[in-house]
């Protein structure tokens, strides 16, 4: 199992939060010079293993780190953001699966229908949805948790 995204502050850095917190890969593709809304974060290349794209466009982000999973989780307070928009449009042109605004046991079921091995999180970013990177750490984790919980019990 692998968590990517895009790094922004909120959902984004929330899901790599999570999965670090459960010792599951990190990575994905991000603005270049690792850009965030707070400026330049490097712990995104150095903790999490992110790529920086030649362009500072998010859209190209989203789009690769869409492109590159099995399918997305998206966690918005306001989905009818811009970056919201495009990720759903993005999924639906990929016919890739996702999932909005997900529970712990509705990120777990979605994962393991959908077989997802590397999972995108994305969503709003901080500045947007106050409090969202930590809700979307602690979904990710514990989803995270139980999944490899789960897999212990089959073996």
């Amino acid at each position: 199992m692998k968590v990517i995204s895009g790094g922004q502050t909120g959902a984004d850095a929330g899901g790599l939060m999570g999965a670090a917190l459960a010792r599951v890969e990190t990575g994905g593709h991000c603005p270049a010079g690792y850009r965030t809304e707070n400026g330049q974060n490097l712990e995104l290349k150095e903790k999490y293993n992110l790529t920086a794209t030649l362009v500072a466009n998010y859209n190209y982000r989203t789009k690769k780190n869409i492109d590159n999973s099995d399918g997305t989780a998206i966690f918005a307070d306001k989905i009818t953001s811009g970056g919201t928009v495009l990720t759903i449009n993005t999924c639906r042109e990929m016919n890739k699966p996702y999932i909005c605004n997900p529970t712990v046991d509705e990120l777990v079921g979605f994962i393991s229908f959908h077989k997802i091995s590397t999972l995108n999180v994305a969503g709003n970013r901080e500045s947007v949805a106050p409090g969202i990177q930590e809700k979307v750490k602690e979904i990710v984790y514990q989803a995270l948790t139980k999944i490899a919980a789960e897999d212990r019990m089959v073996e």
